[in-house]
């Protein structure tokens, strides 16, 4: 049964909100049926649009933080690689020539090429990888179960869910791809 078409868009948010609120409290639906005085097949569809909206905006959430993770890492690698170049400039260090009485005490000039401080590029190679982790580049992790093999990124959203509901991993991997997802 669908929602009131009487009911303003107010009203209907603020149904929601008491339906969203009960359920993130543990109410089963049919007492938050009973608390709301609507039927349970209202309470399951305010369910199904919730969840809809639940998942549309944690995607959309996601990605933001991605994109906050991956500028973070961007600059950390900058700074890093400004950092190595630092490093390798050479170095010297000036003579300066003092009178001490009747003798000058002249100190050397010293001049140093070194190669850069590693350390600097281990910096760089751990962005690189936290990188490729946080955009899916890796190879895809595979897990053995009694002798299945499954690549977790290759799984559909139905597959996912009949194995989070109990499906065997033979029966998930034997199910048809479902285009939609």
């Amino acid at each position: 049964m669908a929602a009131n078409k009487n009911t303003t868009k107010a009203a209907r948010e603020l149904h929601l909100s008491k339906v969203s609120a009960m359920y993130c409290e543990g109410v089963p639906q049919y007492k938050i049926a009973e608390a709301l005085d609507v039927c349970k097949q209202q309470i399951s569809y305010d369910m199904q649009l919730l969840i809809k909206r639940w998942q549309k905006e944690s995607t959309r959430k996601l990605s933001v933080w991605k994109a906050r993770e991956l500028e973070k890492i961007n600059h950390l690698e900058a700074t890093y690689w400004t950092a190595y170049a630092a490093s390798r400039d050479d170095k010297s260090t000036v003579s300066k020539s003092q009178r001490v009485g009747q003798e000058v005490v002249t100190n050397s000039q010293k001049a140093e090429s070194p190669s850069g401080d590693p350390r600097f590029l281990q910096g760089v190679e751990r962005c690189i990888e936290r990188r490729c982790k946080l955009l899916g580049l890796d190879k895809p992790i595979q897990v053995e179960s009694t002798g299945v093999k499954v690549d977790y990124q290759s799984l559909t959203t139905p597959q996912l869910l009949a194995r989070r509901n109990g499906m065997s991993w033979d029966e998930v991997l034997a199910m048809e791809p479902d285009n939609g997802s």
